[in-house]
């Protein structure tokens, strides 16, 4: 019976990895005009949300225009690099709890999310207004490394912290 819960939690922790997958391949399903709307949409969200708390203020709507323009672009891969990291989260989690061992977990939760980025941009060469390029591959790279740098960093302050418990530096 523990034995079968021990292995419905191993795979149940493989879900998150799953559904951001999926969410990764359903925003690349998106055609052009999609996904031009969705960043659009998010460019005006963010200069709307600065004029509100007076951070930014607009004089004109061709000002604002530009801005939207100027904005989208680092909009659309801020969100490769936040999506491709937090599947390298949730994958490295999987891994982790699968019981794989450093460094072989880290290189496969970035060889996982490589593999996705590469096989993602291949798919939006079928996506009308769209098309997959290697610079997306390397931003969502980017995104994943971070993440790695980012449980790489938490582990070495966690150790750290252990380590002064056990010599009784920190209560």
């Amino acid at each position: 019976m523990r034995n079968m819960i021990h292995n419905c939690i191993k795979l149940l922790i493989w879900i998150p990895v799953l559904v951001t997958g999926i969410l990764i391949t359903s925003f690349s399903a998106q055609n052009g005009t999609q996904s031009s709307g969705l960043s659009r949409k998010v460019a005006q969200t963010f200069i709307q949300g600065l004029e509100n708390v007076h951070v930014l203020s607009v004089e004109s709507n061709d000002q604002r225009e530009v801005l939207i323009e100027k904005m989208q672009y680092p909009i659309r891969k801020g969100a490769h690099m936040t999506e491709y990291a937090i599947f390298t989260v949730f994958t490295y989690i999987a891994l982790l709890t699968d019981g794989v061992r450093l460094p072989k977990r880290r290189y496969s939760a970035l060889l996982t999310a490589v593999l996705l980025a590469s096989s993602d941009e291949l798919h939006q060469w079928f996506v009308p207004g769209r098309s997959g390029c290697v610079k997306d591959v390397c931003i969502d790279t980017v995104g994943a490394v971070a993440a790695l740098l980012v449980i790489w960093a938490a582990g070495t302050v966690r150790n750290r912290i252990r380590t002064k418990r056990q010599n009784g530096l920190v209560p």
